[in-house]
């Protein structure tokens, strides 16, 4: 995909859903969880959305990926076929 073509789903993401701010604490967070799981590489990215997700009260997500996130008892990971 383009350059041009990515920022342009992106913009339209941007207009279907809210983007969450970034708190000061999303820092403590991401790091609590990628040293408690012992993260590393790619799911360092899954941990930072967890930790978004946490500092801003989100409680739940739906994804088809729940093995990449780490188990959180703020964050209840569900898949949509189940």
């Amino acid at each position: 995909m383009s350059v041009s073509a990515t920022l342009a789903e992106i913009e339209a993401l941007r207009t279907r859903f809210l983007m969450l701010p970034e708190p000061p604490t999303v820092v403590d967070y991401w790091l609590d969880i990628v040293v408690t799981h012992g993260l590393k590489g790619k799911r360092i990215h899954d941990a930072h959305l967890a930790a978004t997700m946490k500092a801003n009260g989100v409680t739940g997500l739906l994804t088809f990926n729940v093995a990449d996130f780490p188990p959180d008892s703020a964050i209840t990971v569900v898949c949509p076929a189940q």
